[in-house]
């Protein structure tokens, strides 16, 4: 039986490569215009100057009510390194599997060079039908000849002795020959099969580290559509915060307002 050829493997740039680089690489334009955006409305909008407090207490709340641009900064920092670093493990991911996909190509090269020894096994085991043909052959003639009867010829007729020897000879020598192509069969077919043996145990351990890593890569591909799926949410959670952080900031403006509002209309009372 002739072996099956070998599947090609798979491209470098798989589907999923494909899919996290243009997850990646929304994610990041994304995440560079709310960034640029942010900016923007920060450097957009005048810091409103605070009236003089008339009293110790209205300058202790106006001190509690003046926003905090720091932890907004810090917020958007720690987004953009994690985002850095989750760009950082896919990058890795798809060189180490870019890596095994050219080792799994030269294993698979490998063995469609191995020679197949199926064939030559079915050719021998033909040789030895045919020599056990012969040899019943032989057999046969064997037993059709009857050694009383050649005895009783050869005291008989001494004219056919020499005929006799010629056979008995000839037969002898056929039997030798057919000995002889026999051992050299038994020796043939023993080492073909000692190479056979030591070349299934090549290519099984050729094979054993393939399927080793096509487990650990399956494993990692696994772990990649766990990423992507995380990746997608990403987006998501970003409008959220961003979301949230507007309304924080609409809240803080009002907040502003009305300390001062309150703190004019007091100062007009006591004037009166």
């Amino acid at each position: 039986m002739a072996a099956s050829p070998v599947s090609p493997s798979p491209p470098p740039e798989s589907m999923a490569q494909v899919v996290v680089e243009e997850t990646i690489m929304a994610v990041a334009k994304w995440l560079i215009s709310l960034v640029n955006r942010t900016m923007e409305t920060q450097a957009s909008s005048p810091k409103p100057e605070s009236p003089p407090p008339a009293n110790p207490d209205e300058e202790q709340v106006a001190s509690v009510d003046t926003p905090l641009v720091e932890p907004e900064a810090s917020a958007v920092d720690q987004l953009l390194a994690k985002f850095s670093g989750l760009i950082e493990e896919a990058c890795d991911r798809t060189q180490s599997i870019a890596l095994l996909e050219n080792r799994l190509q030269e294993l698979e090269s490998t063995l469609q060079g191995t020679p197949d020894w199926q064939d030559s096994i079915q050719l021998l085991n033909q040789a030895v039908v045919k020599l056990d043909g012969r040899l019943s052959q032989v057999e046969r003639i064997l037993q059709q000849v009857d050694l009383g009867t050649l005895s009783e010829t050869l005291a008989i007729s001494l004219e056919n002795e020499s005929h006799l020897q010629q056979w008995a000879q000839t037969s002898t020598q056929q039997i030798a020959e057919l000995s002889d192509r026999l051992n050299t069969i038994e020796t043939t077919a023993e080492t073909a099969e000692e190479q056979h043996r030591a070349n299934l145990h090549k290519i099984f351990q050729v094979i054993q580290p393939t399927v080793q890593q096509t487990t650990a890569l399956e494993g990692r591909v696994s772990h990649l559509e766990k990423v992507v799926t995380r990746l997608s949410l990403v987006p998501k959670f970003v409008e959220s915060n961003y979301r949230s952080i507007t309304t924080l900031q609409n809240y803080v403006k009002q907040a502003k307002g009305d300390p001062v509002s309150s703190g004019n209309g007091n100062g007009s009372q006591k004037v009166n």
